[in-house]
């Protein structure tokens, strides 16, 4: 298991060896997270101790349709809710100051796309911030599609969508990058229809994608029609 003997050390990890979505979750990772925290805590490093639980917290997101959600949520035995982990109604000027601080020292476009989607989904709501995570999201679509094609390996579909379809969402709600959006989504779908039934299913669930984002207009779906009824 990964140890950290200081912040700088997980800085250092994250900077490094965050490349795939699902890294980003990684239990053992949060697990090593949480023993460092706690001896700063414990070794009365109060301060940096914060750093790390706010590092948890910025990580500790799901992503849903293109949505930051809570990783976890507790409820009481009636089924209310009593509270979503992290909870990020509970960020501080101090915690908007910092995450900044983050976005700026990054170069991990993993780390950039979730650091300025937080800020977006934050009190300030600057469209720059929306406008840095869906850059970062459309360059991770191209970096795992690229793996995608070289790799013939179908497990990195999951982070071809999970990057889009966050580009997609982000940059539809903040009016960032409209039409290189639309051309991403086209590009990949036109380039993968006749690549197998891994490929069938994924261009069918950007087309769903499509479907349901009211941004794309009938000229957006010229010539997909077509490829529906082949599929």
């Amino acid at each position: 298991m990964t140890e950290f003997m200081d912040i700088e050390s997980l800085y250092d990890y994250l900077e490094k060896e965050i490349k795939y979505f699902h890294e980003i979750n990684n239990a053992n990772i949060f697990h090593s997270m949480v023993i460092l925290r706690d001896s700063l805590y414990e070794g009365d490093k109060k301060e940096i101790a914060k750093l790390v639980q706010w590092e948890i917290d910025f990580l500790n997101f799901g992503i849903k349709e293109g949505n930051l959600i809570p990783k976890f949520s507790n409820y009481d035995t009636k089924g209310n809710l009593i509270k979503n982990i992290p909870e990020m109604n509970k960020f501080t000027v101090e915690t908007y100051k910092y995450l900044k601080k983050r976005l700026d020292e990054t170069k991990n476009p993993i780390l950039i796309s979730r650091y300025a989607h937080v800020l977006w989904d934050g009190p300030e709501k600057h469209g720059n911030y929306a406008e840095i995570a869906v850059e970062k999201y459309l360059v991770l679509t191209r970096k795992y599609e690229k793996e995608v094609k070289e790799n013939q390996d179908a497990k990195f579909w999951s982070d071809v969508i999970i990057s889009i379809e966050s580009a997609c969402n982000l940059g539809f709600n903040s009016k960032n990058k409209l039409e290189e959006i639309k051309l991403e989504f086209k590009r990949i779908i036109f380039e993968h229809k006749d690549c197998g039934n891994i490929s069938k299913r994924i261009i069918l669930k950007l087309i769903r994608i499509m479907l349901n984002e009211k941004g794309f207009n009938k000229e957006d779906f010229k010539n997909i029609n077509k490829i529906c009824f082949e599929l």
